[in-house]
């Protein structure tokens, strides 16, 4: 017996059972109920039964990551306002299911509704498991090449914190038949 996968917008008090059974913290949750609640984003979630299995952020106004090598990547600028899917994760025990297959299709879906003709999606070279995934589903490199990006910000206890994205890549989908390739 198969288990049936359900994929719907994030809620409210959906975020104690998020932090719980996929990595990520309640403040970055709630961030991203806010950015849905703000409608620059919709926080989709993967689930089995009644558990929560996976996720994704579609972030309307187009990757964050952009407007960070533009400078160094002039071209990147073309790719600024597609939307993006991000932090894209499935529960290690559900891999390999098709869960990640569905979230990004069902992102694809609401992307078109929306009338966009292109996703993007960043990916480190390091994970080759999720670039196939994304290759598979028809996402393909531009040659815009790899970049990192890195900042700092302040956590819940007020320690600055540096991060670091990458190294990556960024892949690109045509969402519509009425489109050039890229």
């Amino acid at each position: 017996m198969s288990v049936k996968i359900v994929i719907l917008p994030a809620a409210e008090g959906e975020v104690p059972l998020l932090v719980q059974q996929i990595s990520g913290t309640k403040r970055e949750y709630e961030n991203y109920l806010h950015l849905q609640k703000e409608g620059k984003a919709t926080f989709l979630v993967a689930w089995e039964d009644k558990a929560p299995v996976g996720r994704l952020l579609i972030r309307w106004d187009g990757s964050l990551e952009i407007p960070r090598i533009v400078d160094r990547m002039p071209i990147a600028a073309k790719f600024a306002g597609y939307p993006s899917f991000e932090n894209i994760e499935v529960r290690l025990d559900r891999r390999g299911r098709g869960i990640g297959t569905a979230l990004i299709k069902y992102a694809e879906q609401l992307a078109r509704q929306r009338k966009f003709e292109r996703a993007v999606i960043e990916v480190d070279i390091d994970n080759p498991r999720a670039r196939a995934l994304y290759e598979r589903l028809g996402y393909a490199e531009l040659g815009l090449g790899v970049f990192t990006t890195s900042g700092t910000y302040v956590d819940d206890a007020g320690h600055i914190v540096e991060w670091t994205n990458g190294p990556q890549v960024l892949l690109i989908k045509k969402l519509s038949e009425n489109t050039s390739k890229f």
